[in-house]
């Protein structure tokens, strides 16, 4: 699906509706001191449908000090061609109207760093 209006507010979208998070692999780490930490979000699972011996694993880095947000796909190929991107939503949404879709349905290349700067 694609991001619209009525999509789930307030949501970083690494990989909508492709990770089975259910399965484990996600860590978090907070580095640094206030006002200049970091969030780091790790995603390491296996999407719907993919074996899990083959996880995709994706970053996303919430900047405090400056409000930047940066995602990380480091490995998106786990043998499918919807999970290695062919059926990837990926963007940002803030409030109702407020959203940045990067793709619908389309391909996320490993190695692809995408930032989000506040306005």
């Amino acid at each position: 699906a694609c991001l619209s209006s009525t999509s789930a507010a307030n949501n970083i979208f690494v990989l909508w509706d492709d990770l089975d998070a259910s399965l484990g692999g996600i860590t978090y780490l907070t580095m640094g001191t206030a006002p200049n930490r970091t969030l780091a979000i790790e995603w390491q699972v296996p999407a719907y449908t993919a074996p899990s011996s083959d996880p995709i694993e994706v970053r996303v880095y919430l900047f405090e000090g400056t409000g930047e947000i940066a995602v990380c796909y480091v490995d998106t190929t786990s043998g499918t061609v919807e999970v290695s991107g062919g059926g990837a939503t990926t963007g940002i949404h803030g409030t109702s109207f407020d959203y940045i879709q990067n793709t619908c349905n389309g391909t996320v290349t490993a190695g692809t760093v995408v930032y989000y700067l506040p306005l």
